[in-house]
């Protein structure tokens, strides 16, 4: 820590130790001037501590909410991934079936060959 500035015997001036060795003598209003510039100094250091807490409260709330909303993005994109899935599902199923009716000639079609699996996207005609 930094040593204690020691006065003379008039009590006009102050030695004050310099971090890179040696000592400076002040009198007079440059006293005045250097202490009110370490209580600045003090008062800057004490500002930028307390600004990078605030910051980090701030970044700290921030990443929560992108948290929550990246968690909520997530399940709703499962829910539209099902949807789509049952869509490729239905549409696959749908050309199996337009691929088995083409086989044959038009009007021509044996239902009866049809596949168990190509039943569920088989149009369901009802009598009037």
């Amino acid at each position: 820590m930094a040593e204690e500035p020691k006065r003379n015997g008039n009590g006009n001036s102050i030695e004050v130790p310099i971090p890179w060795g040696g000592k400076v003598k002040l009198s007079g209003p440059l006293v005045i001037v250097v202490v009110c510039l370490a209580a600045m100094i003090a008062g800057l250091a004490y500002w930028a501590y307390w600004e990078v807490q605030r910051r980090d409260k701030i970044t700290g709330e921030l990443y929560d909410r992108v948290e929550t909303m990246e968690k909520t993005i997530i399940a709703r994109l499962g829910e539209v991934e099902k949807g789509r899935q049952v869509q490729l599902a239905r549409l696959n199923c749908l050309t199996e079936l337009n691929l088995f009716v083409y086989v044959y000639p038009r009007g021509q079609v044996d239902w009866s060959m049809m596949p168990a699996y190509l039943y569920e996207c088989a149009p369901n005609y009802k009598m009037k």
